[in-house]
């Protein structure tokens, strides 16, 4: 198989190349010989498991832009030879957001698609010490906003790839402008993560929909397993993309820093009942979740594709220390990085420059003219209208989250009779004890209250002018819980006091209870005032409400700490989970 042979090729080419390396790199060298190895092996591994050879469909499940590969072995090789010149160990951190498909209900936290892949991804990472970190981030049964919006919380700030799977509640269903700020809010991560977008959705069948073997590989399959790596990605399985992701269309180049793949887990549907696909595919899985090995087949998908561009990432370093010391390799790769980051492609038919292969192991020792600095992302003009700002703050109690510091219970600063809970509590106390034993980490703690509850009054220090959200906790099947009601279908007022004493003037906000004037919201700041503010929802904010000011500046809000004051005005509760500020 082309797989195999190609194999053998690239080993006895960089066997014979390094053999000529400078003698100061041989050490490096072996350790990445031996690193190269075992990535092989994992690839094999999955490869057989699967038995790609005989249904090579599962080629199909990734489409990304050469650029995008690029950066993603850019990346690689960058955390190499970092985790070789600091002779320490490195992380390497890939943060699953998404909804219950990726969280894993109806299996266990361990056999759910983010572990998984990192198990698979784990020897080969180690053996170039670097520890590979899957985060499962995913939240079950969450809407496109805020969560779209507030990654960063979630994922962290040392995310190198952000994973998006929620195609059942946004993307073709939902407003393609908050798929577009989860692209501009993770490019604000100090990191630059890789942004990966992976349809909900997995192929599933009934016994009477079995295919009938042995089965015969087609002209299409044939191509896939006799073409390169990078042509099945960025051009055979574009048919793919367009079925899954028509919906990303111009988002994909015009972020092309994002370095963005996608997923589609859909054509091993064509295998019914053959080989590894089962004929009890769906054992234990309601239909609109992967059963326990649907979330291995995804994680298989990710893992081998990551694994093949760490392959070659590794055989770049190997071909350069054959005739360049590990420092020229090391300037090189972060000329080419920045290079990467602020040259446009052109998406031709070789789809990117400048050819990577070629500046790295160039004999020639001038290294690539490139600015040092990163395009902003202020500079790349969105291309749908939104109400969100670039790098929002978002606080909430929600769990699993990365960013410790984004509370919610941090920036109350007037509880009244307002209580914490978890969402779960209120509907099926038992579905939280279920979720405990079987290892879930996904909790929405939210707060709520009603007329008798006083008001709940939270900190929104805006770094810059622009909007402020408030948003509930999501209803499940569309229903709230007994004695609940929508937050934009309830009488509240919402007052916000401006231009209070920031904390370091004021620190000891937790005891100003009696600084409220509960007629109007407004604390008793010398210099500040209140104004009272009106509630906007739609169907784009789905479980948000946006805060505009009468009389004043419309949903643009000065920047400078403010206090948000909510107050019901019914018996019935209602729920604030999240605060999003400028």
């Amino acid at each position: 198989h082309m797989l195999q042979s190609t194999f053998f090729l690239v080993v006895i080419t960089l066997l014979f190349e390094v053999s000529r390396g400078l003698p100061e790199n041989q050490e490096f060298i072996k350790r990445l010989q031996a690193a190269y190895a075992v990535t092989n092996a994992s690839i094999t591994s999955i490869f057989s498991d699967w038995q790609v050879d005989k249904y090579p469909n599962f080629l199909k499940s990734c489409f990304m832009h050469k650029h995008s590969w690029d950066i993603m072995k850019l990346k690689f090789m960058d955390r190499i030879l970092s985790a070789e010149n600091s002779k320490s160990r490195k992380s390497f951190i890939a943060s699953f957001l998404g909804s219950s498909v990726t969280a894993g209900q109806d299996s266990f936290f361990n056999q759910s698609t983010p572990i998984v892949t990192g198990n698979l991804l784990k020897p080969a990472f180690d053996a170039l010490n670097i520890d590979f970190i899957a985060k499962n981030v995913a939240l079950i049964g969450n809407p496109c906003m805020p969560y779209d919006v507030c990654l960063k919380i979630f994922v962290g700030l040392d995310a190198d790839i952000v994973h998006w799977e929620q195609t059942y509640f946004c993307g073709p269903f939902g407003a393609t402008y908050i798929l577009e700020q989860f692209v501009r809010q993770a490019m604000s991560i100090p990191t630059r993560p890789i942004v990966v977008f992976s349809e909900s959705s997995t192929g599933h069948w009934e016994a009477n929909q079995c295919k009938k073997g042995p089965h015969t590989l087609t002209t299409h399959e044939l191509e896939l397993l006799h073409s390169t790596d990078l042509k099945v990605v960025s051009k055979l399985n574009k048919d793919e993309f367009e079925r899954a992701w028509s919906f990303l269309h111009g988002i994909d180049r015009l972020y092309h820093q994002a370095g963005i793949q996608t997923f589609q887990h859909e054509k091993h549907s064509d295998y019914a009942c053959l080989g590894p696909y089962i004929s009890n595919w769906m054992a234990g899985a309601a239909p609109w979740h992967p059963s326990a090995i649907g979330h291995r087949m995804r994680a298989a998908h990710h893992g081998y594709f990551w694994l093949i561009v760490l392959r070659e990432a590794i055989g770049e370093i190997l071909r350069a220390l054959s005739h360049k010391s590990k420092s020229d390799v090391t300037q090189r790769t972060s000329d080419l990085i920045n290079h990467f980051y602020n040259t446009k492609p052109t998406f031709s038919a070789s789809n990117t420059a400048p050819d990577l292969t070629y500046t790295l192991n160039s004999s020639t020792n001038t290294h690539l003219p490139t600015n040092k600095r990163v395009l902003p992302l202020g500079s790349i003009k969105p291309k749908f209208n939104s109400p969100f700002v670039d790098d929002i703050q978002c606080f909430t109690d929600y769990e699993p989250r990365s960013v410790r510091d984004n509370s919610l219970s941090h920036v109350i600063v007037s509880i009244g009779g307002w209580k914490r809970a978890i969402h779960n509590d209120l509907e099926d106390p038992q579905a939280t004890i279920t979720k405990k034993n079987r290892g879930f980490q996904d909790y929405m703690h939210i707060f709520y209250g009603n007329k008798d509850s006083g008001s709940l009054s939270m900190l929104a220090t805006l770094a810059k002018p622009g909007p402020i959200f408030l948003c509930q906790s999501p209803a499940t099947w569309g229903k709230m819980p007994e004695g609940f009601k929508f937050l934009w279908e309830t009488k509240i007022d919402v007052f916000i006091s401006l231009n209070v004493p920031s904390a370091s003037k004021f620190p000891n906000y937790s005891t100003l209870g009696q600084e409220l004037d509960k007629s109007t919201g407004a604390f008793k700041f010398q210099k500040a005032s209140a104004i009272k503010a009106n509630t906007i929802h739609n169907k784009d904010f789905d479980i948000c409400i946006q805060l505009s000011a009468e009389g004043g500046n419309g949903t643009v809000f000065s920047k400078g700490t403010h206090i948000v004051t909510v107050m019901a005005k019914e018996s019935v509760k209602i729920i604030v989970a999240w605060l999003l500020t400028a």
